[in-house]
């Protein structure tokens, strides 16, 4: 028999739904280390890059960290990935909704060793 104690510290610490629904790294969000974001759903690339550090990670907006010891530019990975070739390699993979696309972070990912190659 399984007994749960409802009204522990315990328990309502393990149970926080934004826990499991939005997980957050400090050291990623609300940094002021550039970030590039692109919205989840676009009828075309949409990359920018932001600073201010506002971005939380939302489900609506994607975000691509790059590595500060990183010898690659971040401005050339969103040059990239707001191009027309990058466009249309999106285009034939990613998932049409409507007129739009999802941009699923995978499919980001997946071009990753093509951009070390291209740069």
């Amino acid at each position: 028999e399984i007994i749960i104690d409802t009204n522990s510290e315990q328990f309502h610490n393990y149970w926080k739904w934004w826990k499991w629904t939005s997980p957050r790294n400090l050291e990623i969000f609300g940094s002021e280390a550039p970030i590039i974001v692109a919205p989840y759903i676009a009828p075309e690339n949409n990359f920018a890059i932001e600073i201010s550090g506002a971005f939380d990670g939302s489900g609506d907006v994607l975000g691509i960290k790059i590595d500060e010891d990183s010898p690659i530019n971040i401005y050339a990975i969103l040059g990239f990935l707001n191009s027309r070739l990058y466009n249309f390699l999106h285009f034939i993979r990613a998932q049409p909704m409507d007129y739009r696309f999802r941009y699923y972070p995978i499919t980001v990912l997946e071009l990753r060793h093509f951009v070390l190659e291209a740069i």
